[in-house]
């Protein structure tokens, strides 16, 4: 899991080779990107995918999917615009989360 907060979001040239993941704008908001591994010959149903999935030289695909997911607490009013990012490493042990993973936040001045 990949999960981004919009006050990290920095200005940027757009990659026509990348996937791009339409988010919602808003401040309260965490846009997911989730990403599936399954064994050869096993395939995943009951989610939206991006796309095909990616096979692998192992015969393993690798399947994107994204969700949006509202933050209690967090305020619904603009920051001041990020001058840089950090990430967060999440764990099952220290967030309680499912699976291992990365929060991107802001880094705001002043």
């Amino acid at each position: 899991m990949v999960a981004v907060a919009r006050s990290a979001m920095l200005p940027g040239q757009k990659d026509q080779k990348e996937v791009q993941i339409a988010t919602q704008d808003a401040w309260n908001v965490i846009q997911l990107a989730r990403i599936w591994m399954t064994e050869p010959g096993v395939s995943l149903e009951g989610l939206d995918f991006i796309g095909e999935p990616l096979s692998l030289k192992s015969g393993r695909r690798v399947w994107l999917d994204t969700v949006a997911e509202i933050v209690p607490g967090w305020s619904t009013s603009p920051e001041n615009p990020a001058v840089g990012s950090m990430v967060e490493v999440i764990t099952p042990e220290s967030h309680g989360s499912l699976s291992p993973g990365l929060l991107v936040k802001g880094i705001q001045l002043g």
